[in-house]
C-alpha cells in the first residue's frame, strides 16, 4: 500500500499519526504509542434551533485554510479540513458532527468579542459546543540521541 502524501495538505491526525509514528521509529529511533485521555474539545454541529447554515458551497479547487489568532479564512476546502484548521486556531480539538459534505468558503472572526461559539452561530449558522471527550495523543516512550 502506498503511503499517503501529506505535503501541502491539512490532513486529519487519524490519517497522518500512524505514518508519523512509522517515520519517527525508522529514521530517529523513536518509539511511541497513542494514549486516549479525556480532554476539553469543541463539537461542531447543526444548531439546535434549526437555523439555516450560512456556509457557501463551492467547487473543490485551489483550496486553502489559514488559521489566525481570533479568525480563520477557509477557501474551497472540505469542512473536515476546515475543522482541523479551526482546531489549530482555537488551540483545542474540534470534532465535526455536521455531516456536511462538499467544499466551502467562509471567513470566521471571533476576535472582537472573544467568543468563538457565538461567532460560529452568528456567522456560519452552526453550533460550537464545549464537551469532554476521549482524545488520542501521541506519547513518546524513547528517543535515541541524534548522531
Amino acid at each position: 500500500m502506498k503511503e499517503p502524501s501529506f505535503k501541502g495538505k491539512g490532513v486529519p491526525p487519524e490519517v497522518y499519526r500512524p505514518a508519523l509514528q512509522r517515520e519517527l521509529a525508522s529514521r530517529l529511533q523513536v518509539s511511541a504509542h497513542t494514549e486516549s485521555k479525556m480532554r476539553d474539545i469543541w463539537v461542531l454541529r447543526h444548531a439546535a434551533d434549526g437555523r439555516a447554515v450560512k456556509l457557501r458551497e463551492v467547487e473543490c479547487v485551489n483550496g486553502r485554510a489559514t488559521p489566525y489568532y481570533g479568525r480563520i479564512e477557509i477557501v474551497a476546502v472540505p469542512l473536515s479540513l476546515a475543522v482541523v484548521q479551526l482546531s489549530t486556531a482555537l488551540r483545542r480539538p474540534v470534532t465535526d458532527e455536521t455531516s456536511l459534505s462538499g467544499c466551502f468558503t467562509f471567513n470566521l472572526n471571533w476576535s472582537k468579542d472573544g467568543n468563538p461559539a457565538k461567532a460560529v452561530a452568528d456567522q456560519l449558522g452552526l453550533e460550537l459546543e464545549e464537551a469532554k471527550r476521549p482524545v488520542d495523543a501521541l506519547v513518546i516512550d524513547h528517543v535515541e540521541r541524534w548522531p
